[in-house]
């Protein structure tokens, strides 16, 4: 079975939010990177999507991009649904 993943348009607001930061305040190598932080990633949630620390919440899972960000996912009927991308500086309660 090939597993899909789904964008919530939080995740894809959160997404472009930390893209056009990056845009406004560091160089394009940045944005190259932290894509590709993203994907691959991605790839390694499809290839094992129970790999991410769960969550005591809603079953929801937590995967760290970097330093400063955390993609939520959660695993449905076998797809990966995106939540959000998290500035780990920010209050949790925001979360």
């Amino acid at each position: 079975m090939k597993r899909r993943i789904y964008w919530t348009e939080r995740a894809k607001n959160d997404y472009r939010g930390i893209l056009n930061y990056l845009n406004q305040n560091w160089s394009p190598r940045e944005i190259i990177v932290f894509s590709n932080k993203i994907d691959q990633n991605l790839s390694i949630i499809l290839l094992h999507p129970e790999i991410g620390m769960i969550s005591k919440r809603n079953s929801v899972r937590r995967m760290v991009i970097s330093t400063q960000t955390s993609l939520y996912y959660k695993i449905i009927n076998g797809e990966i649904y995106i939540i959000s991308l998290f500035d780990n500086r920010q209050n949790p309660k925001k979360l």
